[in-house]
């Protein structure tokens, strides 16, 4: 279940029992987020009353946004918001407080109902807001301007890193693990893949110059597949069995490499393959 700020919570003139710098970034920016926007949104998550209650949008944001712009990892993320007094300021704490504020892994859980995209909308609009105060600066205050133009660069970077999120792809911790869908590259299975693809570009071809022959080059790919399979199924290989199943799929793939060459010669264009048809066929 979620429970709602009261509303004085949601502004930022929070107590803290130490000095905060206002010109810290982090308490600059707790200015300029539409915290009460985050909120409605986030509250959107919740449909129950019941339960253990949620950690709030203020401080799921501000984690999410402080890891975005500063590339930390979900555990380094943790650590520094608990080390730093402005970063708590940031999240909405009301005083700071020395041990760990939430479980690394409630990172996971902010991520599933705070997007990437919602971090970088907010983030845009922060920085057209200072670019319009700068645009509003009087000429005569050269070293603000320059602070300013500062400002937007960092705003501006942060941004890329926001928009990036998305790409950071899958971390896989356990090495022991792998994706199923990657199988082990045996000499067999290349072998098999070879001739699927050799196949496939004798068929393309075939169709070109089918009125030059008088039946269709035989492939046997039906009894290569039927050996190969009756391969895999064994569990055990003996030495000999290896030797010979790789033999037959040389011969099998060597004999339709010799069809597409003779394809060719009788007049079919390898421009009917795909591009990458055509580097297969050159690997191969």
């Amino acid at each position: 279940m979620y429970r709602k700020e009261i509303p004085g919570q949601i502004e930022l003139e929070l107590p803290f029992n130490i000095e905060l710098n206002p010109d810290s970034k982090w308490v600059i920016l707790s200015e300029q987020i539409p915290w009460e926007r985050i909120e409605n949104d986030y509250m959107k998550h919740f449909s129950s009353n019941e339960g253990q209650v949620a950690k709030s949008a203020r401080l799921a944001f501000g984690a999410l946004y402080i890891q975005a712009t500063e590339g930390f990892t979900d555990e380094k993320t943790r650590e520094h918001i608990q080390e730093n007094p402005h970063m708590q300021y940031f999240c909405g704490f009301a005083n700071y407080i020395a041990k760990p504020p939430f479980d690394a892994s409630m990172m996971t859980h902010f991520r599933k109902r705070i997007s990437a995209e919602m971090i970088r909308k907010i983030t845009e609009e922060i920085f057209v807001e200072d670019a319009k105060k700068q645009m509003d600066a009087p000429d005569n205050e050269p070293n603000e301007s320059v602070a300013e133009t500062e400002t937007a660069e960092k705003t501006a970077e942060e941004t890329d890193i926001i928009r990036n999120m998305n790409n950071r792809g899958t971390l896989i911790l356990d090495a022991t693990c792998c994706p199923q869908d990657i199988s082990y590259p045996t000499d067999i299975g290349l072998l098999n893949h070879s001739r699927e693809i050799c196949e496939q570009i004798i068929d393309i071809l075939y169709k070109k110059t089918a009125d030059k022959y008088d039946y269709k080059p035989r492939t046997y790919r039906k009894v290569a597949r039927k050996d190969y399979l009756a391969y895999t199924k064994t569990r055990k290989h003996s030495e000999q069995s290896i030797r010979q199943h790789i033999r037959k799929q040389l011969n099998y793939t060597a004999r339709d490499l010799r069809i597409i060459e003779d394809l060719v010669a009788n007049g079919a264009s390898l421009s009917a393959l795909s591009k990458q048809l055509y580097k297969k066929l050159l690997l191969l």
